[in-house]
């Protein structure tokens, strides 16, 4: 699983622990922070943990179309989802 988030972070109205959510999901998603456009030019997924779900919090369409080439890599489950909120 892949999670992504701004540069920032969320909004400052919410609290974020960075560090305990890289240990909380530890060994079962990878979490890459910054700009989606960006970000998803270079990552692809492990050649042992292919890619089965990806979620991205976005508010633009622009940012949500960047987001789906990640459907088209290799090593995508055939099934993946993509998921915007």
């Amino acid at each position: 699983m892949l999670a992504t988030c701004s540069t920032a972070g969320p909004p400052d109205r919410l609290r974020w622990d960075k560090p305990a959510l890289e240990r909380r999901i530890a060994g079962r998603a990878e979490l890459v922070i910054g700009n989606v456009e960006q970000t998803v030019k270079t990552w692809n997924p492990r050649p042992d943990a292919p890619l089965g779900v990806a979620i991205f919090d976005l508010d633009l369409y622009s940012s949500t179309a960047a987001a789906l080439p990640l459907l088209t890599r290799e090593n995508v489950l055939p099934a993946s989802m993509v998921l915007s909120g």
